[in-house]
């Protein structure tokens, strides 16, 4: 059997994203037993998406043309020949359910976690989700009665260290005795307040006599949040965008004791047994995640739009406090994160449901107007014309 995965790069930006990272962690480990192939339909490579072990096409075009992707996902389709057609995002569910239409292949998408959608999104036969705050709109939707819905959280594998990497930012960060918090984040708007989170910790925890440092890795990708974030910087913080570090940033958490992450970010250092924060709706700080915790902000893929009940902001500071100064405090933590890390986001526990998934789907013919309309609205609109309007 042989799968053939499909995501986009419509954005001038995209291509570095924790679904890429999601994609291509999926498809080496379904390929240990199926064969696989991606296909990446934009406006550029995806540099995550090229380092994969398995076969990669790139489609890409100055100008996305409707007919011209089909045409050339026909001439792969061709080529490979696939049983199942697998897209992970919304872009590449217009053209995914198309060609499944056109040549009678099941079709699987994946959801890769995420907020629940505003608008109606298209009825599709087969749906991963990755999160349980998912799980619930769409099984909560009369729209998604029919489909098989399928939760799968585990999306990572234990990322091995680049210690090359890690020892040239250590030249760089002076840690002078102090304990080093990491955030793996795109510098964008949409990722900016979990940066700033991190930023007035780390400042707070200085300011009470703690010494600390941050360490900032992601692409920047809105120069204007490149520069506030910027402004915010002090003696204690030190931003890395480069490619060199940006690409394939996991293999440096290594250098932190304390990681603030959210989505596959959290999963990836948590593996590892660090002591984990992430980012919470409406705060100054980043959460500390604890037993107590752990199943609430889990359940909302550890993201930006977390909310705890009955959170007492002072509590959190004070636990990040014994985290870092009560060694056996922290050790317990560690244990936690690290056994629930195994069972809720390890990809290999996965393999044999994924194929079961793949060897049951069935092709079953859907026609929507309204969903062809809207998804090409979508491509051509949102991804053609809206940009064009922004830059004149």
């Amino acid at each position: 059997m042989k799968v053939l995965y499909l995501i986009s790069t419509m954005d001038p930006h995209s291509g570095r994203g924790g679904h890429y990272y999601s994609l291509r962690t999926t498809a080496e480990e379904v390929s240990k037993k199926l064969d696989c192939a991606i296909v990446v339909i934009g406006k550029r490579e995806s540099p995550v998406i090229n380092q994969s072990k398995v076969k990669v096409y790139n489609l890409i075009y100055e100008k996305i043309s409707v007919i011209k992707v089909m045409k050339d996902l026909k001439n792969i389709i061709d080529i490979e020949c696939p049983q199942v057609i697998h897209s992970f995002d919304e872009d590449t569910f217009f053209f995914g359910s198309l060609i499944s239409n056109i040549f009678k292949k099941p079709y699987i998408h994946t959801k890769c976690g995420g907020p629940n959608p505003r608008i109606a999104f298209p009825k599709v036969n087969n749906l991963i989700l990755f999160t349980q705050e998912n799980v619930r709109f769409y099984q909560s939707s009369r729209r998604f009665i029919k489909t098989n819905l399928f939760y799968i959280p585990n999306r990572i594998k234990e990322i091995p260290s680049d210690f090359s990497r890690i020892k040239n930012i250590k030249l760089s960060v002076d840690c002078n005795k102090s304990k080093v918090f990491l955030i793996i984040s795109r510098l964008e708007e949409y990722k900016k307040n979990d940066i700033l989170q991190a930023i007035n910790l780390v400042k707070k925890l200085n300011s009470d006599g703690v010494k600390t440092k941050l360490i900032i890795i992601g692409a920047l990708q809105d120069v204007n949040v490149g520069k506030e974030i910027r402004k915010n910087i002090d003696d204690n913080i030190y931003l890395f965008t480069d490619d060199k570090y940006s690409i394939n940033a996991s293999q440096l958490i290594d250098i932190a004791d304390f990681v603030i992450g959210g989505g596959r970010s959290f999963m990836e250092a948590a593996l590892k047994g660090k002591i984990m924060l992430c980012p919470l709706k409406n705060s100054n700080y980043p959460l500390l995640i604890t037993e107590k915790n752990f199943q609430s902000a889990f359940d909302q893929n550890f993201s930006s739009r977390l909310t705890i009940d009955n959170f007492d902001p002072d509590d959190n500071y004070k636990q990040i406090l014994q985290a870092l100064i009560n060694e056996e405090y922290a050790n317990n933590i560690t244990s936690f994160i690290k056994s629930v890390s195994s069972e809720h986001f390890e990809i290999s526990s996965q393999l044999n449901r994924y194929c079961k998934i793949y060897n049951e789907a069935k092709y079953k013919m859907y026609f929507s107007i309204f969903d062809i309309l809207t998804q090409f609205f979508r491509i051509v609109y949102c991804n053609e014309l809206i940009p064009k309007l922004k830059t004149t």
